[in-house]
């Protein structure tokens, strides 16, 4: 598994860090490490391919990397946001690094059956992050994390760009209606 997608699904692990030692600390080491992404993109041109191609894709290398820039900027909203409304901010980072993830690994290993709306998705990776999300995100929220995964994964099907941006909020978005109506 490229290094890339470890470090994405790796986040479903800071809702539970900030259980642990706090939202603020966890939330200063995101910044840290978005920090950190922004100055290798500064750098970039002179850091050696090899050590680039396990953070970046081939086709970013020679453009600003949106979609871990959206990531970052995305997990950081959402701690934010976890002052708020904790559970369904936690669910919503934990469908964004497991479902999102999930199904993309899925979707390459496993995918034979090409979605109608997007075909560069499958079934196998959208029912395989939606099953994953929904077990993460209920963790943290209970059964509106369904919902939330349902959205999430529904957005992340649709998109082939702006995903670590749409999955997340298409997810808090459906938790806190659900919620609302509760």
């Amino acid at each position: 598994m490229h290094v890339r997608k470890l470090v994405h699904i790796s986040g479903a692990l800071l809702p539970q860090a900030c259980i642990i030692f706090g939202t603020r600390p966890v939330l200063a080491a995101v910044i840290l490490l978005f920090l950190s992404f922004l100055a290798a993109e500064i750098a970039r041109p002179v850091l050696p391919r090899g050590l680039l191609l396990l953070f970046w894709r081939e086709k970013e290398l020679g453009h600003f990397a949106v979609e871990p820039f959206l990531y970052y900027l995305s997990v950081i909203t959402l701690l934010f946001l976890s002052e708020i409304v904790p559970a369904t901010a936690y669910a919503a980072i934990a469908i964004l690094a497991v479902g999102d993830g999930f199904a993309g690994v899925f979707g390459k290993k496993c995918g034979r059956h090409r979605l109608q709306l997007n075909g560069n998705k499958s079934w196998e990776g959208t029912l395989s992050g939606f099953l994953l999300a929904s077990a993460a995100g209920y963790y943290y929220a209970g059964i509106i994390a369904i919902a939330g995964s349902f959205s999430g994964m529904l957005a992340e099907a649709l998109s082939d760009r702006f995903d670590n941006i749409t999955v997340p909020f298409a997810a808090l978005a459906a938790m806190l209606l659900i919620g609302w109506l509760m």
